[in-house]
C-alpha cells in the first residue's frame, strides 16, 4: 500500500518578504529631514547596508532626542506595519505554494499594536497561511524551510533549508559562511518570494 507524501512545511517572515516597510521608513526619514535640516537627502532603499534602524537611519537620534525603533515602529508604526506596500505578486504565490505545502507565517512584531496592524496588513493583501506565529526568537522554527531577509534568523533555527531574500543590507552574505553556522542542509538565495516560488515549482529548489 502507497503511503501519502507528507507535505512540506515552509515558514515565511514578513517584512522584507511580504511587506515592503523599508520603502515607508526611507520615505519618512527623507520627508522629515530633507524639509527641515538637509536639503539635499535623498536616501534611497538600496543605501541600506546595515538592517538596525540606528545605525541605518543616523539623523534620528542625534536630532529628534529618539531612539529609532521608538520613532519608526511606534510613533508611525501604523504607516510601516498596517500601510505600507506588498511586494508584487506575494498573494498569487501564497496561494500557488499552499497547494503543494503548508505556509506559516512567522513573525517577530514588537508590541501588541504592531500584531493587530500586522494581522491586518495580511488581511487586506488577501494572504490566508496555514498558521500564523510570532517570534522573537526564530531558533525556535522547525521547517522544512525558512523564508528571511535577514541572515541572523537563520542562526540556530531547525530548518532544512534557509532561504534568504536578497536585501541591500544581506548582499554581502557570504552561503557558505553562513551555513556552517545554522543547523541548515542547505542555503538557497532569492530575489523575492516570486523568486523562489517558480523556482521551487520548478524543482530548481528542492526542500
Amino acid at each position: 500500500m502507497e503511503t501519502s507524501k507528507r507535505r512540506p512545511t515552509i515558514a515565511i517572515d514578513v517584512d522584507g518578504v511580504l511587506r515592503d516597510n523599508l520603502g515607508i521608513m526611507v520615505d519618512l526619514y527623507n520627508e522629515l529631514f530633507r524639509n527641515t535640516y538637509q536639503k539635499n537627502l535623498n536616501m534611497t532603499v538600496d543605501d541600506l547596508k546595515v538592517y538596525k534602524a540606528e545605525k541605518a537611519f543616523p539623523l534620528v537620534e542625534p536630532i529628534l532626542h529618539i531612539n529609532p525603533s521608538v520613532f519608526f515602529f511606534k510613533i508611525h508604526a501604523k504607516e510601516i506595519f498596517l500601510d505600507a506596500p506588498a511586494y508584487p505578486n506575494i498573494k498569487e504565490c501564497i496561494c500557488k505554494l499552499k497547494e503543494v505545502a503548508d505556509i506559516v507565517i512567522v513573525t517577530y512584531q514588537k508590541d501588541y499594536t504592531n500584531k493587530k496592524y500586522t494581522l491586518e496588513w495580511l488581511e487586506k493583501n488577501g494572504i490566508e497561511p496555514n498558521g500564523i506565529c510570532f517570534l522573537k526568537d526564530k531558533t525556535l522554527v522547525h521547517a522544512d524551510a525558512l523564508i528571511d531577509d535577514n541572515d541572523w534568523n537563520f542562526l540556530g533555527t531547525h530548518c532544512g533549508t534557509s532561504v534568504l531574500v536578497t536585501q541591500p543590507y544581506n548582499k554581502d552574505v557570504v552561503l557558505d559562511e553562513l551555513i556552517a553556522k545554522t543547523n541548515s542542509k542547505q542555503i538557497v538565495r532569492v530575489d523575492s518570494l516570486e523568486d523562489f516560488t517558480v523556482k521551487y515549482l520548478k524543482g530548481e529548489i528542492v526542500l
